[in-house]
């Protein structure tokens, strides 16, 4: 086989180039082709970029707009007196709550166990290289009951466990049971996921706040609209927490 290469090449029908590496491969070990070299495939630069996972730069999530009323508007009825707004500092979002719950149930309210105290964590979401936001946790904002007439059946009252939504969620709404005309109990938290662009996905899971009570005669329901999220809450509140009503917001990461 090496002879009749040897012939080709003498016969003329490569250019001299060829032939010189053809004589070169001859040497070490007769196996140089140049339809061979051509077809050797290496690795272009576009499949390289193609394959390295994208990038993305810091941000911080935040609202990007004034906050406006849940639908519907809130849990819990219209008693009590307004008091002021749970709100988190620039940059952070609510992520959590939790509640001081009556140890018994309310005579005048259903027999059942009321809000007592609420307490509100703020967050910190961050977008880090990979897409992915992380929660930090910061400060907490409480509102005190116990004020009013006669508050006696709201005491003794204990403090359940915070319930904060998963790291790269946002709180998106709420749920609760009325007890009869107003006040409210049985609290869950809805947090949805938030993609790599910063947008409020579908993806929402549903946080139940143990302690808060299991009744379920009036259920109740506040949820912010599709791509936004709780960014304050509104509150009424006497001897008990009457009425929450989430404040929500477009998010943008910044």
């Amino acid at each position: 086989m090496c002879e009749s290469g040897v012939a080709h090449r003498r016969n003329g029908r490569s250019g001299k180039l060829d032939e010189v590496r053809w004589w070169i491969a001859l040497l070490v070990g007769c196996g140089y082709h140049p339809q061979v070299a051509l077809d050797v495939d290496a690795p272009s630069s576009d499949s390289a970029v193609a394959d390295s996972p994208p990038t993305f730069s810091a941000c911080t999530l935040a609202s990007s707009a004034e906050p406006v009323a849940a639908t519907p508007a809130f849990i819990g009825g219209s008693g009590g007196q307004p008091r002021a707004d749970a709100t988190c500092a620039a940059g952070e979002l609510p992520i959590g709550l939790w509640f001081h719950v009556s140890e018994d149930g309310i005579p005048d309210h259903a027999d059942q166990v009321a809000m007592v105290d609420l307490h509100m964590r703020c967050g910190r979401l961050t977008r880090g290289s990979d897409g992915v936001f992380t929660t930090t946790p910061q400060e907490r904002f409480d509102s005190t009951g116990g004020n009013g007439g006669n508050c006696s059946a709201y005491f003794p009252n204990a403090e359940v466990a915070e319930v904060t939504c998963p790291s790269g969620r946002v709180l998106v709404g709420i749920d609760g049971n009325r007890l009869d005309d107003t006040l409210y109990n049985s609290v869950v938290l809805r947090c949805a996921a938030v993609a790599a662009s910063g947008a409020i996905t579908g993806d929402v899971v549903a946080l139940p706040v143990a302690g808060t009570g299991a009744s379920s005669n009036q259920p109740m329901s506040a949820s912010c609209a599709a791509g936004a999220a709780v960014a304050s809450f509104q509150i009424k509140s006497g001897c008990g927490h009457d009425h929450l009503a989430p404040r929500c917001a477009p998010v943008a990461c910044n």
